[in-house]
């Protein structure tokens, strides 16, 4: 052979609708020998060369250079290309041969009836017609795709090739290195023959890439660049080709991983091409490899495109010569995902079912199989859904709560089993509380309730039922499920009755039965999780105020992890702290579950806790927190208008805006649609009450009136008539007053002062300043200065504020101007906090009418009305400069505390409120009591 050298040789040729330069990059060696049998085979030694490689690796542009070579030096031409739609018809390819021949002696210019002779006889006849033909000029034969050519043409080839050694006559044969003719003989006697000669065309290796990329020069490359496109095909000249034409059409330079983007739809149809041109085997092994992924070798690849072993090998080396795969793996996984994404639904589902079936058989973990499972799209019975669920569990365990919900849904599409369906769906609900608490109970839910209405469940999953009702706050359904519990256990089936209601009670920890109207008992200090007696009320997780409970409440908050099953025992936790007035623990554990759900990528759960911070955020007078916490939910969950877990953050939208004055919104928010059934949940109550606030504060009292008392119905309907949960009764003397029916609105207050709930500072607090409204005068000032201390410890910063400018204004009633407009700054310092304008509006006005009372009381000395904002200054300068003492000494005699009363308030001598005063003057650079900052940073019930 001549020495090895590097050479580029252009070919161009028009293919496939483009036009494209084939280069012959490290073939100078091949090129040769071609060259030089070339000039043997026209001195008279001819012979024969097969040139083999792997699919599009150059066989048939090889061949076409031969024939260019030849056509210049003049010798006579008989070219033909085998074709796998021709490959039955006989003497096909020969056919093709003599098409462009000059007349033969002694052979018909056609071939018909010749596959009706003896096949030797016409195989000599053409012979001996060749020998004639090269007598007069050399003949180059040529024929493509040798593997696609017939029976009858293939003998007539073996016989030209005998031919050849004597005479003319230079064949050139190609075919791909593995897969080659049907007809095995043909390939032993062929190569038997002394003038056959094979030559093989190699991949190009790395220096090859690198140099076809050296010939381009408008895209700079490096040895980095020329390595990743080896990799990505393997020194395919096809692909390459395709590869460089798809990263010219992205218009990008090379950089790490650019070719990998820029691979595109030359480079998949090239691919594609070299898969189809290997024929149906190598398809189908591709298509199997494609979708086995690292799982695969012989034998599995076998099963999956139901092929023998032989058949398998074969395409695999045909594979591994086209540069495609390296071993039983693709080179790269863009050519995996090209191949998978060129097959069509149907096949694609095919090739997954029986990856999982094999899978199933090897003993795979459950993930592996359902992930072939979900591809494919159908669960085979009986094993499917179970594999199904056990890879739900994992893929929660690994926080993927999507893909568990997909592997459950598939399940429960696949299951026949009814009872075990309504298992699946009743995970599928828990589990879609992770994403989406709307898509919960909507997609799911419904499904199962209206099948326990229609048949009987078993006793635990009734009580699995129960509490994820129970947890969605439908209440009412809740109920109907836990009474039909309740007669099982009655008439002899206790043991499973009684372990579904014991299922239903820790979990929920909310309603879970049936109990008598009225007032319920409060539970035992931090029983949170205690089972309830059949026939007991139900009772809610809140914590009575001072009874200890608070400890174990946190620390289980603390501990608890954050699954499915704990969901509902934690959102009770942290409900019993914020109703227990634990304002600041709720928020920090809220906080805490917030960082964790994101984490955890459970927006679902976001939405959860973001509801629960809203409630606490409003519970807390921070009306702008509130909204914005309560949008959070809302954007954390899919806009179901049937869904009841959009009542949540709805009502407090509708309060936050309404206490913030912007009626417009408030209104905008209601006009949203909410379900028929909505009234069936706890959501509902909380809807009614927002709205009934709604038309309190835009004048429609009678509207109000009739929201307040539904939900109050609904609540001694349901047993969780707790002021503590929903201050109906407080809501609705409110409207009542405001209709003049004032005796039945004391009515109210004083049933609800009589319940358990008033010991809740912030139940009490309310209460007596709406009691306030009906006493004396001159009583009001101590029931409302009890209201505000009550208010204060409940941390709740809007009801205070409001306490607070009633007792202003009863202060002016009594003509205590001074004291009044104290308490009345306060009250306005308290409003502006949470954003409510209404207040800010009536505190200010208020204040500027005191502030000109005050100053027609003191005359002219008395100078110019004080603006409200002027406390502000002299309250930041007492602030920094005073002592608590002497803030507290100061505030009180600012609203008009004598030094005697000054002592009694604060248990000190007489002699210290002097001592306190004197330094105050002296620190604040005044001289009188009544310049006194009016404004200092004082608890207000200390003020009242």
């Amino acid at each position: 052979m001549p020495g090895f050298c590097w050479v580029r040789v252009r070919i161009e040729r028009f293919e496939r609708g483009l036009f494209t330069v084939v280069e012959f990059i490290q073939r100078e060696a091949q090129l040769e020998f071609l060259r030089t049998a070339l000039r043997e085979a026209i001195s008279g030694s001819g012979g024969t060369v097969l040139v083999e490689g792997g699919i599009a690796c150059g066989k048939s542009q090889t061949l076409e250079w031969v024939i260019d070579e030849a056509a210049r030096a003049g010798v006579t031409l008989l070219s033909a290309a085998g074709s796998p739609a021709e490959g039955g018809a006989p003497l096909g390819v020969v056919a093709q041969l003599l098409d462009g021949a000059p007349p033969l002696t002694g052979l018909p210019s056609a071939v018909e009836g010749a596959a009706d002779q003896r096949p030797g006889r016409f195989a000599r006849q053409l012979t001996a017609a060749v020998r004639d033909m090269a007598e007069q000029a050399p003949v180059v034969i040529g024929v493509d795709d040798l593997q696609h050519a017939d029976a009858e043409s293939l003998h007539c080839l073996l016989q030209l090739a005998r031919l050849t050694r004597r005479s003319r006559v230079l064949m050139v044969l190609t075919q791909p290195l593995h897969g080659g003719p049907r007809d095995p003989q043909f390939a032993v006697e062929l190569l038997r023959q002394p003038a056959v000669h094979r030559m093989r065309l190699p991949l190009l290796d790395p220096d090859g890439v690198a140099e076809v990329l050296a010939g381009h020069s408008d895209m700079p490359a490096s040895a980095a660049d020329a390595a990743e496109l080896h990799q990505l095909t393997g020194g395919n000249p096809l692909l390459l080709r395709a590869l460089i034409e798809d990263c010219r059409r992205s218009e990008t330079y090379w950089s790490s991983g650019v070719a990998r983007l820029a691979a595109g739809e030359l480079f998949g149809q090239a691919l594609l091409t070299c898969l189809r041109r290997g024929g149906e085997n190598t398809w189908e092994v591709a298509a199997a490899l494609a979708v086995l992924g690292d799982a695969a070798d012989t034998e599995s690849l076998g099963r999956v495109a139901e092929a023998t072993s032989w058949s398998v090998d074969e395409a695999l080396q045909a594979l591994e010569s086209a540069g495609i795969v390296d071993g039983a793996r693709f080179r790269d996984p863009v050519a995996q995902s090209v191949v998978l994404d060129s097959l069509d639904a149907g096949e694609r589902g095919r090739l997954h079912r029986h990856v999982a079936c094999l899978l199933k058989d090897q003993g795979a973990r459950p993930s592996e199989v359902a992930a072939h499972l979900l591809a494919g799209g159908e669960v085979p019975d009986p094993w499917g859904a179970a594999v199904l669920r056990e890879a739900a569990e994992a893929a929660l365990h690994e926080d993927d709560a999507r893909l568990a919900i997909d592997y459950l849904e598939l399940a429960c599409a696949g299951c026949d089993d009814e009872r075990v369906r309504i298992d699946i769906r009743l995970r599928l609900a828990a589990v879609l509380w992770r994403v989406d608490p709307t898509a919960a109970e909507l997609r799911h839910l419904p499904d199962v309730v209206a099948t326990a209405a229609r048949t009987r469940l078993p006793a635990h999953t009734a009580g699995r039922l129960a509490n994820l009702l129970i947890g969605h706050g439908r209440v009412e359904e809740a109920r109907e499920i836990i009474g039909g519990l309740k007669e099982r256990a009655s008439s002899g089936q206790w043991a499973a009755a009684q372990a579904a209601l014991d299922l239903v009670a820790p979990l929920s920890g909310r309603w879970y039965a049936e109990g008598d109207e009225g007032p319920q008992d409060h539970p035992a200090p931090g029983d949170l999780t205690a089972p309830a007696s059949l026939d007991g009320p139900p009772r809610f997780p809140v914590l009575p105020p001072d009874s200890g409970g608070e400890g174990s409440v946190e620390r289980f908050l603390r501990v608890s992890p954050l699954i499915d099953v704990t969901l509902t025992p934690i959102v009770n936790a942290v409900v019993s702290l914020y109703y227990g007035d634990r304002l600041e623990a709720a928020e920090d554990a809220c906080r805490k579950f917030l960082e964790e759900a994101g984490r955890r990528r459970a927006p679902g759960w976001r939405a959860v806790f973001a509801a629960l911070r809203a409630d606490i955020a409003l519970r807390g007078g921070r009306l702008e927190a509130a909204a914005e916490y309560a949008r959070e939910s809302l954007r954390g969950v899919s806009d179901c208008n049937g869904s009841f877990f959009l009542g949540g953050p709805l009502a407090v939208l509708v309060l936050t805006h309404t206490a913030a004055g912007d009626y417009t919104a408030a209104a905008r928010r209601l006009n949203q649609p909410v379900p028929d059934a909505l009234l069936k949940s706890v959501y509902g109550l909380g809807y009614l009450r927002a709205r009934g606030h709604f038309h309190l504060a835009t004048d429609q009292p009678e509207a109000a009136l009739a929201d307040f008392m539904t939900a109050g119905r609904l609540a001694v309907r349901w047993g969780v008539d707790r002021p503590v949960l929903l201050p109906w009764r407080t809501d609705a003397a409110q409207a009542l007053y405001q209709l003049e029916r004032v005796d039945r609105a004391e009515r109210l207050i004083v049933d609800q002062m009589r319940m358990p709930d008033a010991v809740y500072p912030r139940v009490r607090g309310v209460a007596l300043r709406l009691r306030a409204q009906s006493v004396d005068l001159k009583l009001r000032p101590s029931l409302l200065a009890r209201a505000v201390e009550d208010l204060h410890r409940s941390g709740d910063r809007l009801e205070l504020a409001r306490t607070v400018s009633v007792l202003g204004e009863t202060y002016r009633e009594l003509g205590e101007t001074t004291r009044s407009i104290a308490v009345t700054r306060r009250a306005l310092h308290l409003a502006r906090e949470c954003g409510a304008e209404p207040l800010c509006e009536e505190s200010g006005q208020r204040l500027r009418e005191g502030e000109r009372k005050r100053v027609q009381d003191l005359g002219p000395a008395g100078g110019a009305p004080a603006e409200p904002a002027e406390g502000d200054v002299l309250g930041a300068e007492a602030e920094a400069k005073l002592s608590d003492s002497e803030k507290r000494v100061a505030a009180l005699a600012a609203c008009g505390y004598t030094n005697r009363e000054i002592s009694a308030k604060l248990f000190v001598t007489i002699s210290t409120v002097e001592q306190h005063l004197t330094r105050v003057y002296r620190k604040l650079n005044i001289t009188r009591r009544h310049q006194l900052p009016l404004e200092v940073h004082l608890p207000t019930n200390e003020i009242a």
